[in-house]
């Protein structure tokens, strides 16, 4: 797949170059190499809100739901913001598997030790690097970075 920018001073990008802007490499691309879909495409979450998801290919976004099939057969996997997936049209088909994850354990458990045990929160995945920030000002504490 090509774009055309002949109306543009813009080289010309293949869907290859689209994807490795966003982070594709030779670990997502033998996920798919079997992938009897053609009509699948691999693309990146960008976003999430509730039940939909902001996906891109390096040259558009759009917002894509999670198929039937995913969501009572994911064994508590959810997609995340940098998560690569298979969508066709609008519709989130499969999951890539992850080369890391940005966790954390998941809220709610207010010093309870029996509810923490195996209960994390992915908050983002496939990433390069990682910086948590915090302000020294007076809304300073510590136990908001400890959770990180």
């Amino acid at each position: 797949m090509t774009i055309d920018n002949s109306n543009t001073n813009c080289p010309t990008l293949t869907l290859s170059d689209q994807l490795a802007s966003l982070g594709w490499s030779d670990f997502f691309q033998e996920q798919i190499r079997e992938s009897d879909d053609t009509a699948a495409q691999p693309v990146r979450i960008t976003g999430v809100e509730k039940n939909s998801f902001l996906v891109s290919n390096g040259q558009s976004e759009w917002l894509a739901t999670l198929a039937g099939k995913l969501q009572f057969k994911s064994a508590g996997i959810y997609p995340v913001v940098g998560d690569w997936v298979m969508a066709k049209d609008s519709v989130i088909i499969q999951l890539l598997d992850r080369r890391n994850i940005l966790s954390r354990t998941a809220a709610g458990s207010h010093h309870k030790p029996e509810l923490v045990s195996g209960r994390e929160q992915a908050m983002a995945a496939n990433l390069d690097e990682v910086w948590i920030v915090c302000g020294l000002d007076r809304d300073f504490n510590l136990r908001r970075i400890e959770r990180y």
